[in-house]
């Protein structure tokens, strides 16, 4: 039984690995609309607030009209684990829902087909700030969105 859980979890690190290795090729090779835009969210949650569909609303304003390559959309996490009252089971489903959301948002907002959207989900794998305080842990809490332009 522990063996199992090893394993999944050595599974969910690589596959976080390989993730990271992609992004990192697309970001590199392509011209970026402006900063990466950061979405923050509450503590197990998904739910995108007013202050953050307005943050969203002013991207996807910038978006319209440009010749978009892709949009590169990533989920994190804080490392506090989740507790069986919240709608996920890991930091992983829970990061991966976080860019999905910002993802179906701005895809409804413009109108740019799927196939431009590229989400991941990487759990607390890439921490920014400390998680010793309530500040650092609301900055991991986090949905990072480049616009990448086509050239």
């Amino acid at each position: 039984m522990k063996t199992h859980t090893h394993l999944r979890a050595c599974r969910t690190v690589l596959l976080s690995l390989l993730l990271l290795l992609f992004s990192c090729a697309i970001c590199s090779a392509q011209k970026q609309l402006g900063e990466a835009t950061l979405v923050h969210f509450e503590t197990a949650s998904a739910e995108l607030s007013g202050k953050q569909i307005a943050k969203l609303e002013k991207l996807a304003a910038a978006i319209k009209g440009q010749a978009i390559e892709r949009i590169l959309v990533e989920g994190y996490c804080d490392r506090r684990r989740i507790v069986n009252d919240y709608a996920y089971d890991t930091n992983q489903q829970l990061s991966q829902a976080r860019a999905y959301n910002v993802s179906i948002f701005l895809q409804n907002r413009t109108g740019l087909p799927a196939n431009l959207f590229s989400r991941f989900g990487y759990g607390a794998s890439k921490m920014v700030a400390a998680n010793d305080s309530p500040a650092g842990l609301a900055v991991n809490r986090r949905v990072e969105v480049r616009v990448f332009l086509a050239d």
